[in-house]
């Protein structure tokens, strides 16, 4: 518990958040599942349109959501490339994780899917019925002419794979590399070029 609360919310029973004055959530839940709800919630409370933002350039859809600038443009090409997943395989990559880790990733697949409603709730306390004219509804939304829509496990899964991409081992310039070994192999022949 912060030592000063600024602002608290019990956005269902067995959910408490509590922010501090520099705006960091303290979230405490009677479960895992309700601890990931209210990070769900916190997280979209605090930043629910940078996280609409990254699901759409997770998506390789920023270009479309937040407009067609030639840094969105190029953003959405380099995420496609590395990340070339279709709506099914994204939204089926919670549950085969699930299935492959047996109980914990049972446990996993269902915080995954607290922390989804947990989205979802606070999108929808802020924009109510999807309305980006909400009173605390983020302006942007109104804005860019965008409706805020729910959260799926997919969107879970497209934001990680953009995250995975920027930080993960590979740096998410895997097609750069592969076209500049390609270019090394025609120049020096393939066993030279690999080394």
């Amino acid at each position: 518990t912060p030592e000063t609360v600024v602002r608290s919310a019990q956005p269902k029973a067995g959910v408490s958040v509590k922010w501090d004055r520099y705006g960091v959530p303290y979230v405490t839940g009677s479960t895992y599942d309700d601890t990931m709800f209210g990070a769900g919630y916190a997280g979209t409370k605090d930043r629910m349109f940078l996280m609409d933002v990254l699901r759409h350039a997770g998506r390789a859809r920023l270009a479309e959501f937040a407009g067609a600038t030639p840094d969105n443009l190029q953003m959405d090409r380099e995420q496609l490339r590395s990340a070339f997943y279709t709506e099914a395989e994204a939204q089926a990559q919670i549950g085969n994780a699930a299935i492959r880790f047996g109980a914990e990733g049972q446990r996993l697949m269902h915080g995954a899917d607290a922390f989804i409603a947990g989205i979802n709730a606070a999108q929808n306390e802020m924009c109510p019925g999807g309305s980006p004219t909400g009173p605390s509804c983020p302006a942007e939304y109104a804005a860019l002419g965008k409706t805020p829509q729910p959260w799926t496990r997919a969107d879970v899964t497209y934001v990680a794979s953009l995250v995975g991409g920027i930080f993960g081992e590979g740096g998410g310039h895997e097609y750069e590399n592969a076209l500049w070994l390609q270019q090394v192999q025609a120049k020096f022949v393939a066993v030279q070029g690999r080394s």
